[in-house]
């Protein structure tokens, strides 16, 4: 079994508690059904993107129509990517478990079945669902993420019972403000004066799978900061990845990625974010942060550097989200939203070391350092665990182990401290068109109310998901007058 499939093996145990759950996803079959309705540039961004989230979870899907070689060449990228058994053909042959047709009518009387389409900022859903020319990425990548969403939901609905809200039916989403009324503005260049991606993962993943399909300029300076590789199980929810990074640097690998915009200027860093703040950024002045990281404590360490803006994006269990944080009008720090709980009798180091067996030294390294989990460490832990064979675990860091931990030992680490990544490829893509458009409004200067998205997969996207927040009058950070002076010297203008 691939190293992807057996993530896809440990998300089905943590959801439903039952890992012979997974014959569904070698099993069932998917349809996507096309037209001569299905075409325009919108429609051929959402096959694409359907092509890749729903491959790295389903294993048979048919396609027909005239978006089929674009829909299979994205989806045979991402199965090869995560070495999955899939089976992907260009035919119709009904009887299928779900069928989604793009842009046009479901093929007949088809239960169950979803109309997709998307229209610029909007994912649409139903039969009045259309695409059209609008080269605007972000309502046919939602649209992609939302129509995956569903089909997991309608073909797990007997064993998620109560957990699962409604599903959809006639739909209308406007990713530009969460599904709120508002005036959705036209496409124009993205100007990043000076940002900083921290953590090239999954989330991040699915932010820059629509970044590097804005058709506007792209311009000014970024810095992707990560120390991990790519291995085979990134290929279970990584949007746009290939079998080819397998053993690269992920930040090497999204730089050559973004390379299409000659007048953005990249570096890649291969290690961790606190060694480039000492090596690249010593005096800690951070314009724009972009927090796509592993764990509640890499978040609260990036706070602690003082940032000026901060875009965050997440995942965790079945939620998801995207907020932006600063220290002025009104908006939450950082550290506000990830503030460490001071009755916690560990820290996650602690946490990590009593779970897994290993010696807080050696956890702490392995946490806060590009070092991955050799011979020795796998040992120890499978010995903790009771898991025949260590070597599942070798040359992997250590906190991307922590689903599969969960899922083989039944290891819980407290409020998802350890692992924050929800082994679902429609939730990171989702996630990451969320940080997509904070990132737009920070760098477009859209003036909102302070607050922030979040949303439960399992239930459908709603206006009152967008919600006001803004700081905690106690916050061990931005409630002391101090680290406000720093921030307003630091980033004087």
């Amino acid at each position: 079994m691939s190293d992807a499939l057996e993530k896809n093996k440990a998300s089905l145990f943590r959801l439903f508690g039952n890992a012979e759950l997974v014959s569904r996803v070698q099993f069932c079959r998917i349809g996507i059904w096309t037209d001569a309705l299905s075409k325009g540039v919108s429609a051929t961004l959402l096959a694409e993107a359907l092509g890749d989230v729903l491959t790295r979870f389903w294993l048979t899907i048919d396609v027909a129509g005239p978006l089929a070689d674009v829909f299979l060449a994205a989806a045979r990228i991402a199965a090869e990517s995560g070495g999955l058994p899939s089976t992907l053909s260009a035919q119709w042959k009904p009887p299928y478990d779900f069928v989604v047709a793009i842009g046009t009518s479901l093929p007949g009387p088809v239960q169950p079945g979803l109309q997709v389409g998307a229209a610029g900022w909007q994912a649409v859903l139903g039969k009045s669902a259309r695409v059209n020319d609008d080269p605007n990425p972000v309502g046919p990548t939602a649209a992609a993420a939302i129509a995956a969403s569903e089909v997991f939901k309608v073909l797990f609905k007997d064993v998620l019972g109560d957990r699962l809200g409604p599903l959809l039916q006639e739909y209308v989403w406007s990713a530009w403000e969460y599904g709120r009324d508002g005036h959705e503005p036209k496409m124009q260049p993205l100007h990043f004066a000076d940002a900083a991606f921290f953590g090239v993962g999954a989330v991040t993943h699915g932010l820059l799978w629509v970044l590097e399909r804005w058709p506007e300029s792209v311009t000014g300076a970024v810095d992707l900061v990560d120390p991990d590789h790519y291995d085979q199980s990134n290929g279970q929810r990584y949007a746009g990845m290939t079998k080819a990074v397998i053993k690269m640097n992920k930040a090497d690998a999204m730089m050559g990625r973004l390379k299409r915009f000659p007048d953005l200027q990249l570096h890649s860093y291969s290690f961790d974010m606190n060694r480039y703040f000492e090596e690249q950024r010593s005096e800690c002045h951070i314009p724009l942060a972009v927090a796509g990281l592993d764990s509640k404590e890499a978040r609260r360490q990036l706070a602690l550097k003082l940032p000026h803006r901060v875009v965050n994006m997440w995942t965790d269990g079945t939620s998801l989200g995207a907020a932006r944080f600063g220290f002025t009008d009104g908006w939450r720090c950082l550290f506000c939203a990830y503030r460490e709980d001071p009755t916690a009798l560990l820290d996650e180091t602690g946490e990590v070391a009593e779970r897994t067996g290993l010696k807080p030294a050696r956890a702490r390294e392995l946490l806060f350092s590009p070092y991955y989990l050799n011979l020795d460490d796998a040992t120890v832990i499978a010995a903790r665990l009771n898991i025949p064979d260590p070597h599942i675990f070798v040359g992997k860091p250590l906190r991307s182990v922590a689903g599969l931990l969960c899922a083989t030992g039944k290891l819980h680490f407290p409020n998802g401290r350890a692992d924050t990544d929800v082994p679902l490829a429609f939730s990171s893509l989702l996630a990451g068109v969320g940080g997509f458009i904070e990132l737009v409004h920070e760098v477009w200067g859209y003036k909102n109310d302070p607050g922030h998205w979040q949303y439960n997969t399992l239930h459908p996207l709603r206006p009152d998901n967008w919600e006001p927040r803004g700081p905690l009058p106690d916050c061990y950070l931005c409630s002391d007058p101090l680290a406000s002076k720093i921030v307003a010297e630091k980033y004087r203008r």
